[in-house]
């Protein structure tokens, strides 16, 4: 079995394909992943503008290709 690429600044510019290995060490698939704005809270967020609202259903952590914006 290949390995799962890591997310986030782990991984810098990319991939942005799922499934990824969070930062807290959780597998992310199309199953489980989580999707939600900061902007819900009326907090402004670039990721969530420029990357992706895609979240870790573990920790909440932004599924972005770290180096992005």
């Amino acid at each position: 079995m290949a390995d799962i690429p890591k997310a986030g600044s782990a991984y810098p510019c990319g991939p942005c394909d799922l499934p990824m290995r969070c930062r807290c060490g959780q597998v992310v698939t199309e199953q489980n992943v989580e999707s939600y704005s900061c902007n819900l809270d009326r907090v402004e967020c670039e990721i969530c503008d420029h990357c992706s609202t895609r979240r870790c259903p573990e920790c909440g952590a932004h599924l972005c290709c770290g180096g992005c914006i």
